[in-house]
C-alpha cells in the first residue's frame, strides 16, 4: 500500500518505487521542469538562463529559495539501493512527523528540482482546508 507521498513520488519518478533496470524519471531535465520551477518555487516568470534541472548552481540557488519557505535541505547524493540514481531530501521546518520528501532522478539537479516540486505539491496540499464529514 503506497503513502500519499509515495504516490506523489511515484508519479514523479517512478524509479524511486521501483528496481527495475529500465525505469528513470518521468519528467526529463530540461525547459518543461525549469518553467515549473521558476513559476512554483522562485515564484517568477521564466527565464531562459535559468537551467536549475542541468545546472548545479542554479539548483543550488533552488535551494537557498526553499529556505524562505522554511524547507530545509536535508542531503543530496548517490543511492546506494536505487540502480546508482541521485536523490534529494527536504524536510519542513520545524515539524516532526509526514514533513519530509525524497525524490530520485538521473542526476542531481534533477533530483533537487523534483524534490523541490514536491515540497511545493506537499505545501499547497496542506495550505487547502480538509473537508470533514
Amino acid at each position: 500500500m503506497h503513502t500519499e507521498d509515495e504516490a506523489i513520488n511515484e508519479k514523479l519518478c517512478p524509479a524511486a518505487m521501483g528496481s527495475g533496470a529500465t525505469e528513470r524519471s518521468i519528467m526529463k531535465a530540461g525547459r518543461e521542469v525549469d518553467a515549473l520551477i521558476e513559476e512554483k518555487v522562485m515564484g517568477h516568470g521564466s527565464r531562459w538562463n535559468f537551467m536549475p534541472s542541468t545546472n548545479i548552481a542554479d539548483a543550488w540557488s533552488v535551494v537557498e529559495q526553499l529556505k524562505v519557505s522554511k524547507w530545509e535541505f536535508f542531503a543530496v547524493g548517490r543511492s546506494d539501493n536505487r540502480l546508482g540514481l541521485w536523490f534529494c531530501e527536504l524536510g519542513k521546518q520545524f515539524q516532526l512527523s509526514n514533513s519530509e520528501v525524497i525524490a530520485y532522478a538521473d542526476t542531481a539537479p534533477l533530483a533537487i528540482c523534483l524534490a523541490s516540486l514536491k515540497a511545493m505539491e506537499h505545501k499547497e496540499k496542506l495550505a487547502k482546508p480538509e473537508t470533514v464529514w
